[in-house]
């Protein structure tokens, strides 16, 4: 059995316990992120992995933006 070792950010990510949190990581994740690691955050939010690292990037930005729309509504309303 192989074993991988994966990035302490993305770990991080797919912890984290809110929209806002993981946002606030990705932030930092999506600079130094190559496009594996990014893919592994993009099938986490049930989001289409083709692209190259800066649309998928692109994608994993604008989800977890509207996600945090209706997140921080959901909680207000």
């Amino acid at each position: 059995m192989r074993e991988y070792d994966i990035d302490p950010l993305l770990e991080a990510f797919l912890d984290a316990g809110s929209i806002s949190e993981k946002l606030d990581i990705f932030y930092d994740m999506k600079k130094t992120a190559d496009t594996e690691t990014l893919k592994f955050a993009a099938a986490s939010l049930d989001l289409d992995t083709a692209g190259d690292a800066e649309e998928i990037s692109s994608k994993i930005l604008r989800t977890l933006l509207a996600r945090e729309k209706y997140e921080t509504n959901r909680l207000r309303g």
